[in-house]
């Protein structure tokens, strides 16, 4: 069973156990919604939260805007249609040593 965090009854989509290639499928959109993040000014950032079916479980996917708006070019722009639709992951390394997610639709060609 993968590490993950639970919050208001939703388990946290378990990025540690991500693996470049793993999908994912949309179950439904839960809105633009405040993060527990903050820009460099304080304001605070805002995401599109999904719940995804990943590996036989359902999760809460807070969505970045560069996976947003690839999957927005396939599906449209109203997230809300998204649901049932699947994609692919990429896991990228970030110049901090981090890492983040990026979806593309499962059909992407580069």
């Amino acid at each position: 069973m993968p590490d993950v965090f639970i919050s208001s009854g939703k388990k946290f989509f378990p990025t540690k156990q991500f693996k470049s290639g793993d999908t994912i499928t949309i179950k439904s959109y839960e809105g633009y919604v405040e993060s527990n993040f903050k820009y460099p000014d304080g304001k605070v950032k805002k995401v599109n939260r999904f719940m995804v079916e990943y590996n036989g479980g359902e999760y809460q996917l807070d969505m970045n805007k560069a996976s947003a708006t690839l999957l927005a070019n396939k599906f449209g722009k109203d997230s809300a249609g998204w649901v049932n639709q699947q994609a692919i992951g990429e896991v990228l390394r970030m110049p901090n040593g981090g890492q983040m997610i990026e979806f593309k639709p499962l059909e992407w060609k580069d």
